[in-house]
């Protein structure tokens, strides 16, 4: 039997899992704004004890690399590494848009083979990242930033399906977003809940990162921002 661990920190939901081949059968979930630093290790910790397993026990970790909050994506990523490096594990990586699709499909939301699907990401302001699929195999479009106009998607609009939006940046589509063939699906967020049914898949097909030199998918270079005031100099 196959051991995997699994990690999302992409967004504001802290997610761990644990798997026996393709089966999720414990995990941990906290949304509750971003308290990864402090959770994480502790829920990882606690799911491998409840289930009485040691790191030396998994076959491989899997590991959500965004696109997503470049602070959440670099504990995740590092946190991983650190355990797979001491533990000469390999790392499974999933984007965020990849694991919000599988969730869809493994829901069975209703839904046709003409329609359009969207995960996105919120990204601030009027942004988002996002992914095309008509399936799930073969995406229409890799991984891109864009920021939301009313035309915005319009080039879907004479397909026979709806255009259908989930996750983090899904609702800032009703508000932005004039094209009347768009439907939003809500309860999709990255979440370890999209490595079931692919986990194993990967592993099997020895779908590796490089431990050494793996870092997150941000998409776009972080920019650090200019503090308010000189920490130096007393007010």
């Amino acid at each position: 039997m196959e051991l995997f661990l699994g990690i999302e920190t992409s967004t504001s939901n802290c997610s761990v899992g644990f798997f026996k081949n393709d089966i999720l059968v414990d995990s941990i979930e906290e949304d509750n704004g971003f308290s990864h630093s402090e959770k994480l290790g502790l829920y990882a910790q606690l799911l491998l004890d409840r289930n009485k397993v040691k790191v030396s026990d998994l076959n491989a970790i899997g590991i959500g690399v965004g696109p997503g909050s470049y602070t959440g994506l670099r504990i995740g990523v590092s946190f991983v590494k650190g355990l797979a490096y001491a533990h000469k594990i390999p790392i499974i990586s999933f984007t965020s848009l990849e694991l919000m699709v599988n969730q869809f499909y493994s829901a069975k939301i209703e839904h046709n083979s003409n329609d359009i699907l969207i995960p996105m990401i919120d990204a601030r302001r009027e942004e988002v990242y996002c992914q095309v699929y008509q399936n799930k195999e073969e995406p229409l479009s890799s991984i891109y930033s864009h920021i939301l106009v009313a035309d915005s998607y319009s080039e879907y609009v004479n397909q026979k399906g709806r255009i259908l939006c989930f996750g983090t940046g899904s609702n800032k589509v009703i508000s932005i977003v004039n094209n009347r063939n768009i439907e939003i699906i809500g309860g999709i967020v990255p979440s370890v809940l999209g490595m079931s049914n692919s986990i194993s898949q990967k592993f099997g097909k020895k779908d590796f990162e490089n431990t050494a030199y793996f870092e997150p998918f941000y998409l776009k270079e972080f920019i650090a921002g200019k503090p308010k005031r000189s920490l130096l100099i007393p007010e």
